[in-house]
C-alpha cells in the first residue's frame, strides 16, 4: 500500500466529497501512527490501495472533531481502528480501495 504524506493547506472536506463523487470505496480514520495502521491493514489481509494522510495536528480533540464531522456527513465511511500509540501528532487519513 502506498502512503501519501501530502500535508499542505487544502480543503479536506472537498477531498472527501471528491472521493465520494468518484464512487471510490474509502474509509476515513484517525491514528497517531500511519505506518502502524498500514501494517495492521496488511496483517489483517485487508486490500486497500492507498492511504492519504490529509491532516496533522497535536490536538486529539481537533482530530476527533473532524472525524465526527465526516462521520455525520458520510455515514458508514469511518474506520474504527484505534492506534496503540496515543501520543501526538494525530493524523486524519483516508483509505481508498477497489471492489
Amino acid at each position: 500500500m502506498d502512503v501519501s504524506w501530502e500535508l499542505n493547506d487544502v480543503d479536506i472536506l472537498g477531498r472527501v466529497n471528491e472521493m465520494q463523487r468518484s464512487e471510490s470505496n474509502f474509509m476515513i480514520g484517525i491514528t497517531s501512527d500511519p505506518d502502524e495502521r498500514v501494517e495492521k491493514l496488511e496483517e489483517g489481509g485487508e486490500d486497500y490501495d492507498t492511504m492519504q494522510v490529509m491532516y496533522q495536528t497535536r490536538s486529539k480533540s481537533e482530530v476527533r472533531r473532524l472525524l465526527r464531522e465526516f462521520s455525520a456527513l458520510h455515514d458508514g465511511y469511518t474506520d474504527g481502528y484505534r492506534s496503540r500509540n496515543q501520543g501526538p501528532p494525530f493524523y486524519l487519513y483516508a483509505l481508498s480501495y477497489s471492489d
